[in-house]
């Protein structure tokens, strides 16, 4: 089973299996699976075996093999990770920091000596909005361990499409990074939820591996055709104010025109994972930007493009993300949304209580239904459209190895705080690529808020051993 699709592996080429081996070849080519070629069935068959092997260390929380290519990106993601952590500010430094935090917090940067290195022109490139604000900067400094020269500017102001960023030299990695905070504001969950659609055209190393859903063999668009791609109104603002801001500052300019800087680098948490997921591909559309190599790392990234976008080998080049156990927000669309409701209902229908007949029926007149079936192809096409996380997506999952039945009224308690103190070696965490199809589908869980904290996540990060 592959993708939905069930298909049988002949045994030998022979002509017997001609007509088979000719029809699981279309299905290969159906689906886009684009490292299958005509002649090498062999591979489907290993490709199998790969996926039931994966599967069965991961039941039996064994770590499965990575390829080279996997551990590459995995290393570039846990290097990047402390970015995207940093981004968070002041929040994150309290809860690691606890009451040394707050006292170092109450009056803004004055007693943080990561900060006062700072220049009259760095300053100039900082927006600020909060004395809070002015904790966050020293926060990112600390986190990410560079020297406040590295800084380059900074967004904290918050509003409706405008949430809080960092731009930063990375020497080490010859990089331009730029981190972007997730949701921790009310003008945050306002730009989460303006979902209305705007459409842009793709970058040409994008569109010209997006597949066209209408063409059942999956042949790759041509070249010189204009792909457009669909995403939501508030993420998209957000990407076009900081596209604005980067060419507005000649410090970032100045980076840019040096040979030392070779890459510039998005990664972000939550509404950060969504902006890192779409900017990217706005500054390659943008000769400013596009004549250096660009990559995402995306940390728990809600799904922001159509599967034809999202998985097309283009887009899995340059993005990364990374999804941790049942975390809700990477599953969480108008789609799933509407498809969660539907499951619900068909819950009900199987119940025989009156209480719950009577909520079915609380909005129909005619005491029937209120909907079937199919009701989510009847839904508006633009809200119908199941978005996916793009790149190449990674699924994580830890337990606890040290707990015992004695902690376990501990664990219960204080699980929150031991996301925080938690000493290394005390969780078990495996990580395996899989398919975004993976997170097509609200999954109820008690911990699926708590594990997308960013604390969740670091903690998890920091116990991947390569």
């Amino acid at each position: 089973v592959r993708n939905g699709h069930e298909f049988i592996i002949p045994d030998q080429d022979n002509e017997e299996n001609g007509d088979v081996k000719d029809e699981i070849i279309d299905v290969n080519e159906t689906i886009g699976q684009g490292d299958l070629k005509r002649n090498s069935i062999t591979s489907s068959a290993q490709f199998g075996l790969r996926e039931r092997e994966v599967l069965k260390s991961v039941q039996e929380w064994q770590q499965p093999e990575l390829s080279a290519e996997d551990t590459k990106r995995l290393r570039e993601l846990k290097y990047y990770f402390k970015y995207a952590v940093a981004a968070c500010g002041w929040p994150i430094f309290l809860c690691h920091e606890g009451l040394c935090g707050i006292s170092r917090g109450i009056g803004c940067q004055c007693c943080w000596k990561c900060c006062q290195g700072m220049t009259p022109e760095q300053e100039a490139n900082i927006r600020y909005n909060s004395c809070a604000c002015r904790s966050s900067l020293p926060s990112f400094i600390f986190y990410s361990g560079l020297q406040p020269e590295n800084l380059l500017m900074a967004n904290m102001s918050v509003d409706i499409d405008r949430t809080i960023y960092y731009v930063a030299t990375d020497p080490a990695k010859n990089a331009l990074v730029i981190a972007v905070r997730g949701t921790m504001s009310a003008q945050d969950l306002i730009t989460d939820a303006r979902q209305q659609q705007v459409r842009f055209p793709l970058p040409p190393s994008i569109a010209s591996t997006v597949r066209d859903v209408e063409d059942s063999k999956g042949k790759p668009k041509q070249e010189n055709k204009i792909v457009m791609a669909s995403v939501a109104e508030g993420f998209y603002k957000v990407c076009q104010r900081i596209i604005d801001d980067l060419k507005n500052c000649p410090a970032v300019k100045t980076v840019l025109e040096s040979k030392d800087i070779t890459h510039i680098v998005v990664t972000g948490h939550s509404l950060g994972g969504a902006i890192t997921s779409i900017l990217p591909v706005l500054l390659m559309n943008d000769t400013f930007f596009n004549s250096k190599t660009i990559k995402g790392f995306a940390i728990a990234p809600p799904p922001t493009f159509p599967k034809s976008v999202a998985q097309s080998s283009g887009f899995k080049k340059m993005m990364t993300a990374l999804v941790y156990a049942n975390d809700l927000v990477p599953r969480l669309s108008i789609y799933t949304s509407h498809k969660l409701r539907l499951q619900a209902i068909n819950a009900m229908r199987k119940a025989k209580g009156k209480r719950i007949r009577d909520i079915m029926y609380a909005d129909s007149a005619q005491g029937e239904h209120i909907v079937d079936e199919k009701d989510l192809l009847n839904m508006d096409p633009r809200n119908a459209i199941p978005f996916h996380i793009p790149g190449v997506v990674y699924h994580m999952k830890t337990r606890d190895v040290s707990c015992k039945i004695l902690t376990n009224c501990y664990q219960a308690l204080c699980c929150w705080l031991r996301g925080f103190v938690a000493p290394k070696g005390t969780y078990q965490t495996i990580v395996y690529r899989c398919k975004s199809d993976s997170f097509q589908e609200i999954i109820i869980d008690s911990q699926m808020a708590h594990e997308h904290l960013p604390s969740s996540y670091q903690r998890a990060v920091q116990e991947m051993d390569f």
